[in-house]
């Protein structure tokens, strides 16, 4: 509230009064959680017929968890909710998600069969260590070494790295990594801001036994949190500017900014709040 140079007395405008259909998505809900069920039965199948250490099994469960990251058909936070009950690690199981993605069915099963001079096929451990390699090329030609030449899975490794440290556009490439690393971060925490605005603050604000103090309390805080939308949209807009322009200068003194550099998000829910937070707009693109 404030007094304009008129002379009058100012009220900041309210958030209008936005109805939650709680019926509607109590119900889409209970349908996700039935479909994420019914995919973890499915891996659990797969599993009283073989084990983990059964590759095939492996990349059907990494195939189940690409699927499952689709949060409008399972619901957000549905690989959390599969390592749970498979008692399985997250992030093992997003890089299962990832080895699949690379190698589809028909091309793993085709894999799987090759096998080197030794005999034996490439195991899963190589090919999670390859899924860490950017360049497809790159990544074929060490897979192709790794079969022919025998390679440990700690040979293969030591390769890899080598072959990210010797690539010549690694360092001139970082600070645009790591911008877009910071750009999904506020991406991701913008989301939450949305959600947490049009459906949360709704919601409670319906809630009955809240008192009148309280009520004005949430309304106050309901218009900060729009405004500090706004200035995280900015934010972003600015930072997908510079992505998008050849400003090698600026982009370091961006990623600068950040002593560890800024984190990329779990790709299975919201960031953590060190990961997402935003730095001040002017400070950042100063």
């Amino acid at each position: 509230m404030g007094t304009s140079p008129t002379g009058t007395t100012t009220v900041p405008n309210e958030p209008e009064e936005v109805m939650v259909d709680t019926k509607n998505e109590s119900t889409t809900k209970a349908q996700q959680q039935k479909n994420l069920i019914a995919k973890c039965n499915e891996v659990q199948d797969a599993l009283s017929k073989a084990d983990w250490n059964d590759m095939k099994v492996r990349h059907k469960v990494g195939r189940i968890v690409a699927e499952v990251k689709d949060a409008a058909k399972y619901g957000e936070n549905a690989v959390t909710f599969m390592e749970k009950k498979l008692r399985r690690d997250e992030k093992t199981l997003y890089r299962y998600a990832r080895v699949t993605e690379l190698w589809p069915t028909a091309e793993f099963e085709k894999l799987v069969r090759e096998k080197g001079p030794s005999g034996l096929p490439i195991t899963w451990s190589h090919l999670e260590v390859l899924v860490d390699v950017a360049d497809g090329r790159v990544r074929q030609g060490l897979l192709s070494k790794a079969r022919k030449q025998c390679w440990s899975v700690r040979k293969l490794k030591a390769e890899a790295e080598k072959t990210k440290s010797s690539s010549p556009s690694s360092k001139k490439t970082a600070p645009l990594v790591a911008l877009s690393h910071l750009a999904r971060s506020l991406d991701a925490l913008e989301q939450k801001m949305s959600h947490l605005s049009a459906r949360a603050m709704p919601a409670l604000l319906s809630k009955p036994e809240l008192s009148d103090k309280e009520r004005e309390a949430l309304k106050s805080s309901w218009v900060k949190l729009e405004a500090a939308e706004l200035v995280l949209t900015d934010l972003i807009a600015k930072v997908r500017e510079v992505l998008e322009r050849d400003d090698e200068p600026k982009k370091k003194r961006i990623v600068e900014h950040f002593p560890s550099g800024p984190q990329a998000p779990e790709t299975n829910g919201a960031p953590s709040p060190e990961s997402s937070a935003a730095p001040a707009p002017g400070k950042v693109l100063a």
